[in-house]
């Protein structure tokens, strides 16, 4: 019989004879810069064919045509439209009448019993990527004309953020239309740049660093787009807020930090300067609050984190205006208690959708009718109820 012993030396596997490496094996030390180099060309080609397609399909148009600059802010010629329209939202029209105001009514006196609301404010305040039959002006002005029986009009003298600090020196122009009340729209933004004008950013020299690089790249079409999609779910942008965790977030601090303290005595000092305006008128004067989508997601109990309190800045707000004899009202509760919380705001854009301004709509027209003026309007909403 023909076997093998275990062990014999045939039975040992051959070693692999491994070859050494050649100096013709190795790359070229040209290809060890080439390669990278085209893996990031076809990156950039990849995220710029990308922004061109964003682009034709998310089209996003937020310059007002109509909008030009001022000593005292920026105004609206009169008589004027321009296209507008958010990255998520539909093209709408902004038209101003006769006084350069977003208000379809005339700007023009009816007389001493006319019931008219001025609004002043930023573009939420205007209704800005909003169609202006959506706005909360347009819808309040119509609900108290039809609870009133006579014409309630609102002329909106809303601009933009910049101009906050400058909206004492609108009030003898707000007094001149013989308003009933005075409604002021505010928000975190506003209030974030509250001494901020264009005059001190255009004088300011250019300055480039990452942090300049970041806030354009978060411009991009494209980063807005996935931005949208991303913030359908509230739980990914309050994640994305809270770790942010610059100055701008911690207006959810209780007790508020210095930087937000010194804001809200800013607008204290703002309101003070309007009320001395509006007393002797005999104008009331009402300060709603707006809060951003974060904030208002988190004041619902499932989103809600320890250590954050939506209503902080609220109060703060609402003492400061008390203070200076303003109404106040904090609108973050009706936002969070709204039945489609996820319509109320653009996910990335950031400014309250016609939904959302439905719901400001509700609260300023309960919030005027309590005012003496409109108890007329009051005794016909019992009657019909």
């Amino acid at each position: 019989m023909n076997t093998q012993r275990f062990g014999s030396k045939s039975s040992l596997p051959m070693a692999e004879v491994v070859p050494s490496p050649r100096s013709e094996d190795w790359l070229p030390k040209r290809d060890y810069i080439l390669l990278p180099l085209i893996v990031l060309a076809t990156i950039v080609l990849l995220l710029g064919c990308g922004e061109i397609l964003a682009r034709v399909f998310w089209a996003e148009h937020l310059d007002n045509a109509c909008a030009y600059q001022t000593p005292l802010g920026k105004r609206f010629r009169a008589n004027c439209s321009s296209p507008e329209k958010a990255v998520e939202g539909p093209w709408t029209t902004s038209v101003d009448n006769e006084c350069g105001y977003r208000t379809t009514e005339s700007c023009v006196v009816r007389g001493p019993d006319q019931l008219r609301v001025v609004v002043l404010g930023s573009s939420a305040a205007r209704g800005a990527l909003v169609a202006y039959e959506h706005t909360f002006a347009a819808r309040a002005s119509a609900a108290l004309t039809g609870a009133c029986r006579r014409i309630v009009d609102f002329q909106n003298l809303g601009t933009e953020a910049a101009d906050l600090d400058r909206n004492d020196l609108r009030i003898s122009e707000a007094l001149a239309l013989k308003p009933t009340a005075i409604v002021i729209v505010i928000g975190p933004y506003d209030i974030e740049h509250l001494k901020e004008t264009t005059q001190g950013a255009a004088t300011a020299g250019f300055q480039f660093n990452l942090h300049d690089l970041d806030a354009q790249l978060r411009k991009s079409r494209l980063f807005l787009v996935g931005q949208h999609y991303l913030y359908r779910d509230p739980a990914v942008q309050i994640a994305a807020f809270l770790r942010n965790g610059d100055e701008s977030s911690r207006y959810l601090q209780n007790p508020l930090p210095e930087t937000w303290r010194k804001q809200v005595d800013d607008v204290g000092a703002l309101l003070g300067r309007i009320t001395a305006q509006t007393a002797p008128a005999n104008v009331p004067v009402l300060l709603f609050y707006l809060p951003t989508r974060t904030q208002a997601a988190l004041a619902i109990s499932k989103y809600a984190r320890p250590g954050i309190d939506t209503a902080a800045l609220g109060e703060a707000l609402r003492a400061t205006a008390t203070q200076n004899g303003v109404a106040f009202v904090d609108t973050t509760p009706d936002f969070a208690g709204a039945r489609d919380f996820g319509s109320l705001f653009y996910q990335a854009d950031g400014h309250p959708t016609a939904e959302g301004h439905a719901v400001i709509a509700e609260r300023v027209e309960s919030t005027l009718l309590k005012l003496p003026a409109f108890g007329q309007c009051r005794a016909f909403v019992g009657a019909r109820q």
